[in-house]
């Protein structure tokens, strides 16, 4: 896992539900296909998803498979 990669993060709103956004994230480049990675993305302080994280860190992260190939 090596570049930029996308995928769907979500966050809880203030009333409970999910915020679910697409987004661009890089991923360290760790030595190990076991170990845990950190991932990173920016976003402004006041959008949605940053104020759902400064009040509830809870988020979720759903992986885009780019290794596959579609036919069109």
């Amino acid at each position: 896992m090596q570049g930029t990669f996308t995928g769907k993060h979500s966050t809880v709103k203030i009333d409970g539900g999910p915020h679910v956004v697409p987004i661009w994230f890089l991923s360290d480049d760790g030595e190990s296909r076991t170990r845990a990675r950190d991932i990173a993305f920016t976003t402004y302080d006041t959008s949605v998803k940053a104020e759902n994280i400064q009040r509830d860190s809870r988020v979720s992260l759903c992986v885009d498979d780019q290794s596959r190939n579609i036919p069109s």
